[in-house]
């Protein structure tokens, strides 16, 4: 009976060594913040090209902290404005990170995260002429920070081939992360609309709130714009211009 006392003894005690052992890392975020002795300041992530406010920490005598984990490692934001669009930017991993900030002089500087030393050297850079996304590319084809700033700052920018050549340089172990199922998905919707490709359909409602499909409109020569001003005296003018013969066939939408 004792040994089989000890042998669960063991068995209990081997089982909470493991738990331990295999505890979820997470991230804590120690901050000084200059500028507010008290308050509120609030963690955003930039998700689907904005920030939203995922958590919130009590500022005393101007200091903060965050505790949490992360899927994986994305951009985010400190701000003391809870609806503000800018916060101050900074990479998050699961890691044990400094912070001091300064919002009003938007100052954020960040100590214990090497990919967020990847990110402030090139968050200046990015959007100044010359800048290579490319060779952010080459030498950090694993690094999340790279399919952040091809979102960010690139994609929009780079003509379908272009998207193409950086996704195929990234590396395998990012597919299936945000930044990157983000790029996937830009490359998919400049597929879809490449001259010849046919045109994704849809229904609206036009200025006379009449809906219209336009697959419905196959056959037909159109011209759709989505409420540039002058559009209508732009429109007729085209009519005009088209041989007579054509005229007939044209269907002019205004959105």
């Amino acid at each position: 009976m004792k040994r089989m006392v000890n042998v669960l003894f063991a068995g209990v005690l081997a089982m909470t060594v493991l738990s331990c052992g295999e505890e979820k890392k997470g991230y804590t975020l120690n901050g000084e913040i200059s500028d507010v002795k008290d308050g509120m300041v609030y963690l955003k992530k930039y998700q689907d090209k904005s920030f939203i406010a995922v958590d919130s920490a009590v500022i005393t005598d101007g200091t903060f902290k965050f505790e949490g984990v992360c899927t994986e490692p994305l951009a985010y934001g400190l701000t003391t404005f809870r609806d503000s669009k800018r916060p101050l930017v900074f990479f998050l991993d699961n890691e044990k990170m400094q912070l001091k900030m300064n919002e009003s002089e938007k100052i954020l500087t960040v100590t214990g995260s090497a990919i967020n030393d990847l990110y402030a050297q090139n968050a200046p850079l990015t959007r100044q002429d010359g800048y290579s996304i490319d060779s952010l590319v080459a030498v950090h084809p694993a690094s999340a920070v790279t399919p952040y700033f091809i979102v960010k700052d690139f994609a929009y920018k780079l003509n379908l081939e272009e998207m193409k050549a950086l996704r195929a340089k990234l590396d395998a172990s990012l597919d299936e992360t945000m930044y990157v199922s983000q790029i996937d998905g830009f490359i998919k919707r400049m597929e879809d609309i490449q001259v010849g490709a046919v045109a994704p359909d849809f229904t609206l409602p036009d200025v006379d709130g009449n809906p219209v499909t336009l697959s419905g409109l196959r056959g037909k020569y159109v011209l759709i714009d989505f409420g540039l001003p002058g559009v209508l005296i732009v429109a007729r003018k085209i009519r005009i211009l088209l041989l007579p013969g054509i005229n007939t066939r044209i269907r002019i939408l205004l959105f």
